[in-house]
């Protein structure tokens, strides 16, 4: 039930409030059988308390990590090698591509400037904000997917008005249909969110980390490499019980943020190409085949933007993905491998 920690928090606050005023009873009148209950209370209640609360108070350190650099601090880590650096060659596109591309496996200065949940609205900003520093590339690699245009996420938002326009904000203001927009949420919904960060997911994070660390004597942790992939440690494993729904239906601003870039690139004369990477049967079954061609043909009908579709690539299979729809680290090798192969082919590279 959605209401159900919300519930659970009162109660704990009316025992705790109950337990205050029979101490002050018991300190007043002092009856034996209210020393009894507190004592009782002592010897097993609170060292089990001290140890969750202690728990609580070192679970943030050990969740870093077990994650390593924070969501922030990535984004903050790539926007300064992108004022720091020059490159001829620009990765856009979200986690697939994040962790799905090594821009050392591919020719000349790259760096992959792809993000968690970016969407096209984040590429084309991203495109401004390299044009406003003067750092725009020669190339782009544009990543592009069947449920790229059926969401708009807001769960960076505060990170990257640090670096966007107020144009980013309007666009996101005017939206009926963010995630992860917590504003929106009523109170005792943010109440069972925090809750669950609280108690599972932190709780979760540093048990796991302990248990890497001093069982399987793994101490390696996720991080962000200088070219600009993210590496996760220890590597998940996808399994054949894996589950994924995705949409495909298409936004209004999704879709003239796609557009725009592609109008960007060619008035700028930067080279552009659109990938899909490889996707697993459990995410290309959630599209009937007329959705699929409907978008593979607004992809393939760009002005001077070729569109490479790996979706069902013949060399990539269960064993290449760490989860539902991400390339593991061998997998994003391969295919970073084999993309820069297709993209000397049809001569990506050349001035």
């Amino acid at each position: 039930m959605p209401h159900s920690k919300m519930i659970f928090l009162i109660l704990i606050l009316v025992l705790c409030f109950i337990n205050i005023v029979l101490f002050f009873i018991w300190k007043i009148k002092q009856l034996p059988i209210l020393y009894i209950y507190f004592h009782k209370i002592f010897t097993f209640i609170f060292p089990i308390g001290s140890i969750l609360f202690l728990m609580l108070v070192c679970n943030s350190a050990l969740s870093k990590k077990e994650y390593g650099i924070t969501m922030d601090n990535q984004i903050k880590q790539q926007f300064d090698y992108i004022n720091k650096n020059n490159y001829d060659t620009i990765i856009l596109g979200n986690s697939r591509l994040y962790r799905g591309i090594n821009p050392e496996l591919l020719t000349g200065n790259c760096y992959n400037f792809a993000f968690d949940n970016d969407s096209f609205l984040e590429c084309y900003y991203k495109l401004k904000y390299l044009e406003k520093i003067d750092k725009l590339p020669k190339r782009i690699i544009l990543g592009v997917d069947y449920f790229e245009f059926s969401f708009i996420s807001a769960g960076m938002k505060n990170t990257y008005d640090l670096y966007f326009d107020n144009e980013y904000d309007e666009v996101l203001n005017n939206c009926n249909y963010l995630s992860f927009d917590n504003e929106k949420l009523s109170f005792d919904l943010k109440i069972n969110k925090r809750l669950n960060t609280l108690f599972i997911y932190n709780y979760y994070n540093a048990i796991s980390y302990l248990y890497y660390k001093y069982i399987l004597k793994d101490s390696r942790v996720s991080y962000v490499s200088e070219s600009g992939q993210y590496k996760i440690y220890p590597q998940p494993k996808a399994g054949l019980g894996d589950f994924l729904t995705r949409s495909s239906d298409i936004l209004i601003e999704q879709k003239t943020a796609y557009q725009k870039i592609i109008k960007f690139a060619n008035e700028k004369n930067i080279k552009i190409i659109q990938i899909m990477l490889p996707l697993r049967d459990i995410e290309i079954n959630c599209y009937k085949t007329e959705q699929k061609e409907n978008i593979d043909n607004l992809f393939a009908s760009q002005l001077n933007a070729k569109y490479l579709n790996f979706s069902k690539h013949k060399f990539f299979n269960i064993y290449d993905f760490m989860d539902d729809t991400h390339l593991n680290i061998n997998g994003s090798n391969k295919f970073s491998s084999t993309l820069d192969f297709e993209l000397s082919n049809i001569g990506f590279y050349k001035n």
